[in-house]
């Protein structure tokens, strides 16, 4: 059938056949490189298709080697010379994940990358490979590069400080990304932007997992322009001549902070990071906080004079006995007024009660809101039998939401509710057959959710492993 389509349309077809980027936290252990996938794949299904993939540079533009998968190591130069060498002059994605402790293959990739660093837009590389000081003795410049990632995995708990870092990442090649004007992503893991020497002005994502707040303090100081925020923080003991440091950034818009603690004694551990943020140009925060209190987020919202239109709140331990959901007054306040998507995790029981008492008599309240999501990632779907009356319970949410949906549809009379996407969700462990039996013999709950169907908002209540579909 591919025989009689256009090259052009096979090749498109092909480009659909390869999987995506992996993300920041798996970009280790997935070897797209593997024949398993495409491009690989395609190769070995017929002499047509091989010889439409290899005249396709296109498809040959991102190499993707995990290096700490077996045998790997010592094929990775061959390999990038083989592949890189069929993606002509396109802009190319090198992701170069683990460490290579062979020398001499560790130098000559660094020689095959110098040969195609002037079309490089994305690159990955961690911190502690070998021959990487070779870029700058190579004259290595990347006036391409769009995102650029580095990893420190030598030591998952602790941040590379500035003198280890001089070991394994000299000077010289700092100096070599010193020149990319293009960089607009930027991904450190363990890596103190303090310690590299980068064009900060064109920087308007970045993502960082870091030991304290200070790093991402002192990188919102240092990049005026930036945009989206990622930041993994792990919480030590407080800093009492930083704790009243302010930190404000005037053009963020998006806020993803995550945030764990580093021990048992909270009294003396730093507090959240939302406590020194003032952010007025914020549309979108996703917070996991290292406690299952939220009272961070009021005097936040107020010291930054937001107008949020994407808010997801959940702990960061997801065993917690429950979430205390910030109370109703704080979503009416103006800088919630306009919510568009909010995102709750395992919420206490009597607070999201009282959510849900609102929301279905006062038809002011969020009444911007598109989409709604209640999760319960380590919940199974049962009537509770056992625990706290604060437990987090996906049966007891439903029970609290479905009347809430009703009432509020009432009061719409007549108009249709803006809210278009509604999402509860549980984790994998769990049973379908008690929640089946639930929805059966509580005809009265099912119907609200189907009457939101009836009005086209998309409608999800089931689990969230793959292949799983709606209850309702």
């Amino acid at each position: 059938m591919l025989n009689s389509l256009p090259v052009e349309l096979v090749v498109e077809i092909f480009l659909r056949c390869i999987p995506p980027s992996p993300s920041v936290f798996e970009v280790d252990r997935i070897d797209l490189c593997a024949p398993r996938y495409a491009p690989l794949l395609l190769t070995q299904i017929c002499s047509s298709w091989r010889n439409i993939a290899l005249s396709a540079p296109v498809l040959w533009s991102r190499f993707n080697v995990a290096c700490n998968l077996v045998n790997r190591r010592r094929q990775v130069a061959q390999l990038a010379d083989l592949w890189l060498s069929r993606s002509g002059d396109c802009l190319l994605e090198v992701h170069l994940a683990g460490a290579m402790f062979e020398v001499a293959s560790a130098e000559s990739f660094v020689a095959t990358l110098a040969q195609h660093a002037t079309h490089i837009g994305v690159l990955t590389l961690w911190v502690d490979n070998v021959a990487l000081g070779r870029i700058d003795e190579l004259r290595m410049t990347f006036p391409a590069i769009q995102e650029l990632r580095l990893f420190n995995k030598r030591n998952r708990t602790h941040t590379l400080t500035a003198p280890g870092i001089e070991e394994v990442w000299s000077a010289s090649v700092a100096q070599s990304l010193a020149s990319a004007s293009t960089l607009c992503r930027l991904v450190l893991w363990g890596v103190p932007l303090s310690c590299l020497d980068l064009p900060c002005t064109h920087i308007t994502s970045f993502c960082a997992t870091q030991e304290d707040f200070n790093q991402v303090a002192h990188a919102l100081q240092n990049l005026p322009n930036l945009i989206s925020l990622e930041a993994h923080l792990h919480l030590r003991e407080a800093d009492p001549q930083s704790e009243s440091l302010p930190c404000i950034h005037e053009k963020l818009r998006s806020l993803s902070l995550k945030e764990t603690r580093g021990g048992w004694l909270a009294e003396f551990q730093s507090p959240s990071a939302l406590t020194r943020l003032t952010l007025p140009s914020l549309e979108e925060l996703h917070w996991s906080c290292p406690d299952e209190d939220s009272s961070a987020l009021d005097p936040f919202l107020d010291r930054s004079s937001v107008c949020l239109r994407k808010l997801h709140l959940s702990p960061m331990a997801i065993w917690v006995a429950g979430f205390d959901l910030p109370g109703t007054a704080v979503f009416k306040k103006p800088s919630l007024a306009g919510l568009q998507e909010l995102g709750i995790s395992s919420p206490k029981a009597d607070d999201f009660d009282r959510f849900c008492n609102v929301l279905g008599s006062d038809p002011t309240f969020l009444h911007e809101l598109r989409r709604l999501i209640v999760s319960f990632p380590a919940s199974r779907f049962r009537q509770r039998q056992n625990g706290t009356q604060d437990a987090p319970d996906p049966h007891a949410a439903i029970q609290h939401l479905a009347p809430a949906i009703r009432s509020r549809m009432a009061l719409a009379q007549g108009k249709p509710w803006m809210l278009r996407s509604l999402n509860i969700n549980w984790g994998h462990s769990w049973d379908r057959q008690g929640a089946v039996s639930f929805f059966e013999s509580a005809p009265e709950l099912v119907e609200p959710f189907r009457a939101l169907r009836t009005q086209g908002v998309d409608v999800y209540v089931g689990g969230t492993w793959r292949r799983a579909a709606s209850l309702i």
